[in-house]
């Protein structure tokens, strides 16, 4: 076993967590990017206002 210090500890936690991070912001690019191939612009914005009029009237 090494002996690693604690800012080798630091550096590997915040290098993982950019990882995660990063993963997750590709995977919403790519969802992005389907939903406007496959979708209608029209669909989408329709959608998005239903979900936030929604949204309003649940917390609102």
């Amino acid at each position: 076993m090494s002996n690693l210090t604690s800012f080798d500890w630091w550096l590997a936690t915040y290098l993982v967590a950019a990882g995660f991070g990063y993963a997750f912001y590709i995977g919403q690019l790519i969802v992005k990017l389907l939903l406007i191939r496959f979708a209608s612009h029209k669909r989408i914005d329709d959608g998005l206002w239903r979900l936030g009029s929604l949204l309003e009237t649940h917390y609102g």
